[in-house]
């Protein structure tokens, strides 16, 4: 009986140190997933992604150009612009980096590269639009900015006196393209738990979507 438990225990043994040995070997392995969301793609790729030469930002561009993790034509250092760059309390860098096109941010255009302190890419998170920069943008067409703000107070219809503030100018994606929008705030001015956010077209002026940021914060 004793050399029975002592078989069992031995076996058991000998599972949890094969499913520890998995574990640790998985975490080596880079992992991919890319999962087409509307016209972004959700970017998550972790593990030894690559090596750079330093932590100087061009090498970021460098890299995430020649990879071709986010797709083929990748031109960085055009299309991202650092937003933020953060050290934390281990030495890894953060880079976050905001897509463009024609220095117009992409609306959910946003990276996140991660950097361990040996400059090793171990993990590189967040949303890419890849054919965002296919967008025609004619400055001359935009309607005024009065316009657009007149708009969007006509499409919130809960509050009666209010007053309306233009913020920047974003490339949208809507019904399968994409365009030059506005991000407009709505303050309802008798109601202090009521301020939209507006998103609109700057050509057409119409409405593509709003909330209320008190009651979704």
């Amino acid at each position: 009986m004793r050399k029975k438990n002592i078989l069992v225990i031995g076996c058991i043994s000998t599972c949890v140190c094969v499913i520890i040995l998995f574990v640790c070997l998985v975490g080596d392995v880079v992992k991919v997933n890319k999962v087409t969301n509307d016209l972004s793609t959700k970017i998550y790729f972790k593990g030894n992604i690559g090596e750079l030469k330093s932590n100087d930002l061009n090498q970021i561009f460098d890299f995430l150009s020649s990879s071709e993790k986010l797709g083929e034509n990748i031109n960085a250092k055009e299309e991202f612009i650092l937003k933020n760059r953060e050290v934390d309390s281990i030495g890894f860098t953060h880079y976050k980096l905001q897509q463009v096109v024609n220095s117009i941010p992409v609306y959910n255009g946003e990276l996140i590269v991660h950097v361990k302190e040996n400059k090793t890419v171990y993990l590189i998170n967040g949303n890419y639009h890849e054919n965002a920069k296919k967008v025609k943008i004619n400055i001359e067409d935009l309607l005024e900015k009065s316009e657009l703000e007149t708009k969007a107070m006509e499409a919130i219809e809960s509050c009666n006196k209010k007053k309306a503030k233009i913020g920047e100018q974003l490339i949208y994606s809507v019904n399968g393209e994409y365009t030059v929008a506005y991000e407009i705030k709505v303050y309802c001015i008798l109601s202090t738990d009521k301020i939209y956010k507006v998103f609109i077209d700057g050509y057409t002026g119409e409405v593509y979507d709003y909330y209320n940021i008190i009651k979704s914060q």
